[in-house]
């Protein structure tokens, strides 16, 4: 979502036409004007650390090619163009796989003339998934990783990380400061992320079922976060596109939850 927004690739989309944030933000400059990096360790492997590695160099590589215009900028210099094409060729020694995001901000800065939105999900999966040496291992790579790619990154205008633990109290992170953290008790963003009761309620009228928003909430209302019940917005929106049939829709396909609450709720 927040790369559909930011990132200047999508300009002159339509997607959030009609929605509230194009009414409380109308001709907002920020809407599709920025430089995004938008990266994800979901699926990076922890079977051993040399297949982490292998994984993280495949991923960035994939993630490098990306963005094309840096082969041959004439704003680069020769030496940084050649960490482009090692990142993208697949040949890139440790140090430059450390820093690889934080080399590519400062390659986009300079190649677009404007600071870098940097979106990181599911930061800490790698480590959750991991145990013993080779945790230890990956917490410590992954560490310096994200130190160069977050603290005193002059290319960096913001990012946002996301992940299950939180990340004031993950070592990953302690090497850095000025880091705004927001849970599910914080307030600030609570209506944000998910399914309001209200906006459940007008889908359910607008899809000419309004008798059914009370099926929707003892299903769904399973979230709360801050001051506000939200409901798993991915089974809502696959509840209404398959006809109102109520089902445990985000738990696994071979799993089918007895309980009448998403298997998320809980």
């Amino acid at each position: 979502m927040l790369d559909a927004y930011f990132n200047q690739r999508y300009a002159g989309n339509s997607w959030f036409d009609g929605l509230s944030i194009t009414r409380i933000r109308q001709d907002d400059p920020e809407k599709n004007s920025n430089v995004v990096i938008n990266i994800s360790f979901k699926d990076l492997s922890v079977e051993s650390y040399d297949e982490f590695i292998e994984d993280f160099i495949l991923y960035m590589s994939d993630v490098y090619s990306r963005y094309p215009e840096l082969k041959d900028s004439d704003k680069l210099n020769e030496i940084v163009r050649g960490d482009y094409d090692a990142v993208c060729w697949r040949r890139s020694s440790r140090s430059v796989l450390r820093s690889s995001i934080a080399r590519l901000c400062d390659m986009l800065g300079t190649h677009h003339g404007k600071e870098v939105i940097l979106l990181i999900d599911e930061y800490d999966k790698p480590v959750n998934n991991a145990n013993g040496d080779v945790r230890d291992r990956i917490l410590a790579f992954l560490k310096q990783v994200y130190g160069e790619s977050l603290k005193d990154n002059p290319s960096l205008r913001f990012a946002v990380v996301t992940g299950v633990m939180q990340i004031a109290k993950e070592n990953i992170f302690s090497d850095l400061n000025n880091l705004k953290v927001n849970n599910v008790l914080n307030t600030e963003f609570d209506e944000m992320f998910g399914f309001t009761t209200e906006e459940v309620r007008t889908a359910c009228n607008d899809y000419g079922h309004p008798e059914k928003f009370e099926e929707a909430k003892k299903w769904y209302d399973g979230y709360r976060f801050g001051n506000t019940d939200i409901y798993n917005p991915w089974s809502i929106i696959s509840y209404i596109d398959s006809g109102f049939v109520p089902k445990g829709y985000w738990t696994c396909l071979l799993y089918t939850s007895p309980s009448p609450r998403d298997s998320t709720s809980s």
